[in-house]
């Protein structure tokens, strides 16, 4: 199949015949993003009735106070192996707006690897940075728009698609949505990172003698039916003492609550004074580094919360681990804030260090 280039687009327009069928739909994400993360990806999906090629144009609007365009990519897409398809080119807009343009077109025969039909196949990757506009529990759209024109004199384009000649597409766009994350450990009411009898000791206190309160709710519900009441410690109590079931997750490690309920947390549990940075807490960093004792007990939980974690024996690394100790290092774009803490929350870590590449 030969495909004439970008610059011929509005003289094949003219006289490519509209393909049968249903219009296909292109359309953007809704991405939840937490608080922590500076990087925001947000997927191109495609609906299509029929095998099509890889040939297809659009362009993408964001607010600039909230979001900076960083780049495309294929990463999680039809495209993953092939590293994109077979032409594709990125164009900014002339005249300095937030729009950027996707082209994929050129000459190639066969084209491959072909876009398959089906309902919401993703067909690119957008990378955003979230700038300061965009906090709190805030949200921001992304919209498909017409793609900046090819170079001087040329001219806007609606979305389109290849499908036996040129069509346009309909369109649906994308939002990202900032949002808080409370990470805690499950059964852990006072926040001191271990579950033990002070914690079904301080739930019954609050619960009956109005003594001290729940910062975290959520973790005081030992036995995650969604409340906090004397179910609670009689379920820790027994996960302690009597062999009974062990608290659901976020347990053995701190984390997120995988169950939707009305609990939540009036604080980020943090150990902050563990935290040692090389500026602002708050900032995001390029690295984060912390020592654990050396056995896979102490390295199963960490690796729970953080996969991507890398462990390195006998490194001492900026920290200064000691000799029976294992360094660990999280390294960015996987740097996130609830996670730090959450980290924070572990007993047997005494510091953890944010630094900069140098």
């Amino acid at each position: 199949m030969r495909i004439p280039p970008p610059e011929l687009f509005l003289a094949l327009f003219l006289c490519a015949r509209p393909a049968a069928g249903a219009v296909p739909l292109m359309s953007l994400e809704e991405v939840d993003v937490d608080a922590g993360k500076r990087t925001v990806d947000v997927k191109v999906f495609l609906t299509v009735e029929a095998e099509v090629p890889p040939l297809f144009l659009l362009g993408v609007r964001w607010e600039a106070a909230r979001l900076q365009f960083l780049e495309v990519n294929w990463r999680g897409t039809i495209f993953e192996a092939s590293e994109g398809p077979p032409f594709h080119r990125v164009q900014s807009d002339p005249a300095g707006e937030p729009v950027a343009g996707l082209y994929t077109v050129g000459f190639c025969d066969p084209c491959t690897p072909a876009i398959p039909a089906g309902s919401r196949i993703p067909i690119a990757n957008l990378r955003f940075a979230r700038l300061p506009g965009l906090s709190g529990e805030d949200s921001t759209a992304v919209r498909l728009v017409r793609a900046p024109p090819l170079g001087a004199g040329g001219d806007s384009m609606e979305p389109h698609l290849y499908v036996n000649g040129w069509v346009k597409v309909e369109t649906a766009d994308g939002r990202v949505r900032l949002h808080q994350s409370r990470p805690f450990l499950r059964g852990d009411f006072n926040l001191d990172g271990t579950v033990d009898l002070s914690d079904p000791v301080g739930t019954l206190a609050a619960l009956f003698l109005g003594e001290g309160s729940a910062l975290c709710p959520d973790a005081a519900d030992s036995n995650d039916d969604g409340l906090m009441d004397v179910a609670d410690p009689i379920h820790a109590l027994s996960f302690l003492f009597t062999g009974g079931a062990a608290p659901p997750a976020p347990s053995p490690a701190p984390g997120l609550d995988p169950t939707a309920d009305s609990l939540g947390c009036d604080d980020l549990p943090c150990h902050r004074e563990k935290l040692v940075f090389e500026e602002d807490p708050d900032a995001w960093w390029d690295f984060v580094e912390f020592c654990i004792p050396n056995g896979d007990s102490f390295k199963a939980p960490v690796a729970e919360l953080y996969p991507e974690v890398y462990f390195l024996p006998e490194i001492a690394g900026r920290i200064g681990c000691g000799p029976e100790e294992v360094l660990c290092v999280i390294a960015w774009p996987s740097v996130e804030h609830w996670k730090i803490c959450a980290l924070s929350l572990l007993p047997f870590i005494r510091e953890i260090r944010g630094s900069y590449f140098e």
